[in-house]
Order: C-alpha cells, then structure tokens, then sequence
C-alpha cells in the first residue's frame, strides 16, 4: 500500500532533495530540559519557532519520509513504551519516567481528565512523532498524547476493543477517532498535519489513538507494549 502512494509523491521529492539540503534551517530550539531545569516547560518558546511552514519542498520530504517509513512496516506487536508526558496546567508539559494509570484520571497528573473514559489516553507512534517534529526529541512533547509508543496504532493491526498490556496496566483501544487540531499543526507544520489527517490515510492512526484503562497500574519508559489475544468492541 505505502509503495503504491509513494509513486505520486517520490519523483517530486527527488527534485527537491538538492535544494532542501541547501536550504538554512531554523535555530530556534525549545528549552533543554535538564538537571537545572525541572522537567516542566512552557509552550511559549514552541509558538515562537519559525521555519514550520517553510515550503512545497518541506511538504515534500515530510510526505516522502513518511512514505517510507509505512513502506518499512512498523512494528506490530513487542515494541516498548518510548516517553511519558503530562500537561499539569494549560500549555505545559512534563516528562516521566514512569506514571500512574487510573479509569477516573487517566494519567495521573495529566490535566486532561474527562468523565469519558474512553477519550482519558493518547498513544502516539514514536517514529512518526519524530518524523513530524524534524528528529527533534525536545519538540515531541508537544504532540498533546501522553504515551509514545514503538508500535503500529493502526485500525489493521489495533482495531477497536484490542487491548494492551503496559507495564502493571492494561489498555483497550476505543472507537473516538484521534484526529489533529489547529495546535498540531501550529506546532508541526500544516504539511504533516495534511499528510497524517489525509481521509484515505486516517484508518493508519498516524496521528494516533485513544484508549481505556481497563486494568489501572504503574507504567514506565522501557516498558513492553504487548497485545492481549482477546479483543471486545464494548
């Protein structure tokens, strides 16, 4: 499938190579998250970044990567829990090493929390997430979702009711579809917002998916993410 929709794209990206590596780049960053400073930062900088929509050449090259990156296969099964981040107040975000999955809260000290539980968690592939973020680790915590997984998210490979084992957690896939907003796109460029929200591309999931707590527990970076054999669509 991801070589049949690559023919259209390719020959464009080809011709476009040259001039994107010779293109400037963009030097603003977000702030480092280290010793000195607690893990917590502020969407203020992010905002500020420039370069996002840079041109039909960067719409190029982020379509071709993808392509490529569907084209490889993602992993479909045993992948491992790849980052944690929570928002503990509007446009701020904290990563953790491990946290705490619960049906009323979802992930605990994450400011979204809704009485449907089957809207409580996000999980996003790590290999898109980096795609769209230029291979810039500091940028992934702006995606909004607050687990990073290695694993195929699609409806194929995760249909509605199949549940995970993370961690002391289990996890089920629900039936809200996940879809990007303005902020994505504000914070990733319009392209890869178009690219993953494309209609004929939305049963992949690249911009993610919901799940349920179905078993509460600790879950940790490192962790396998393991799919449970029996799948339910209540």
């Amino acid at each position: 499938m991801g070589a049949m929709l690559a023919i259209g794209w390719m020959e464009g990206a080809r011709e476009a190579s040259t001039a994107w590596n010779c293109a400037p780049r963009p030097t603003s960053k977000l702030p480092k998250m280290n010793a000195k400073t607690p893990a917590t930062a502020t969407i203020a900088s992010a905002t500020r970044r420039r370069g996002l929509m840079r041109s039909g050449y960067h719409r190029l090259m982020i379509e071709a990567e993808l392509l490529t990156l569907l084209d490889r296969g993602l992993r479909a099964d045993g992948g491992e829990l790849v980052a944690i981040f929570v928002r503990p107040e509007v446009d701020q975000r904290e990563e953790r090493s491990t946290a705490r999955v619960t049906r009323a809260d979802g992930v605990v000290g994450d400011r979204w929390s809704t009485d449907r539980p089957d809207t409580q968690i996000t999980l996003i592939n790590s290999q898109v997430l980096d795609l769209v973020a230029d291979g810039d680790r500091e940028r992934w915590q702006w995606c909004g979702d607050q687990l990073v997984v290695d694993m195929d998210l699609s409806e194929a490979n995760a249909p509605v009711g199949q549940k995970l084992k993370l961690g002391e957690a289990v996890l089920e896939f629900t039936a809200v579809p996940h879809t990007g907003c303005s902020k994505f796109a504000t914070r990733y460029g319009n392209e890869a917002k178009a690219f993953i929200g494309e209609p004929a591309r939305r049963q992949l999931r690249l911009r993610g998916a919901y799940v349920k707590v179905v078993e509460e527990g600790l879950v940790s970076v490192g962790d396998v993410v393991t799919k449970l054999n029996a799948t339910s669509a209540d």
